[in-house]
């Protein structure tokens, strides 16, 4: 009975180091998965600030992930440091994603936002690029550089309106297929001061784009139906 009981204690010490093992291995993987998924995150905003407009903000000040994390608890749940100091955020992760953008539209430009779940989640810095884009061709024929130079964007307090406005008259814009998110309105509202008349034909992002618009007097919505 004894020696029974001894191999007994002995299978169970063995099954406890097997388990412990594997949540070891498991944990070391997961950091190293989270670590290679980081790793492919700044190869793209890398890429991205290559490719961005010169006047817009994120070019030479891209987000500082544990300044924003400082001032937005939910945000900051998805922020983790990296091996080489910077925080990181899980890339791969749809939840990250929307948090930062919320937390960028808020912190830089002043504008509350929720997305709906299961809808697609925009990229601020990309979709900023786009309207200046359309800024340089609405600035075509104006005398003077086109916008207000390089606005001064940073975590630490809410700025309605980024120094992107242009000196001529405020744009009249048409967005078509706003979708849920509706952050070309949004962000060509708060940073460039143009106005907007948006259009959706699907009753639920339409509903999402409209409690979007309720702050701005400057941005009208249409909904169209088939």
């Amino acid at each position: 009975m004894a020696q029974s009981r001894a191999r007994s204690s002995f299978l169970q010490m063995a099954k406890e180091g097997e388990d412990t093992s594997r949540a070891a291995m498991a944990e070391t993987l997961g950091k190293a998965s989270f670590e290679k998924r980081a790793q492919h995150g700044r190869h793209l905003a890398q890429r991205s600030a290559e490719l961005m407009h010169p006047r817009n903000p994120y070019q030479a000040t891209p987000p500082d992930f544990a300044a924003l994390a400082r001032f937005d608890p939910e945000f900051a749940k998805h922020v983790r440091p990296g091996v080489r100091g910077a925080s990181q955020i899980d890339w791969s992760s749809p939840e990250a994603l929307v948090a930062l953008t919320r937390t960028l539209l808020w912190q830089d430009f002043g504008l509350r936002w929720q997305l709906p779940e299961g809808r697609l989640c925009p990229t601020v810095p990309s979709r900023l690029n786009y309207l200046l884009w359309l800024q340089d061709v609405l600035a075509q024929g104006r005398p003077g550089p086109p916008g207000g130079g390089k606005g001064g964007l940073g975590a630490g307090r809410p700025r309605p309106r980024a120094k992107l406005a242009d000196a001529g008259p405020p744009a009249l814009c048409v967005d078509i297929g706003t979708g849920a998110s509706a952050i070309y309105a949004l962000l060509g509202s708060a940073a460039l001061g143009w106005s907007f008349i948006a259009t959706e034909i699907d009753p639920s992002a339409a509903d999402s784009a409209r409690c979007r618009s309720r702050p701005f007097r400057f941005f009208s919505f249409r909904l169209l139906v088939e």
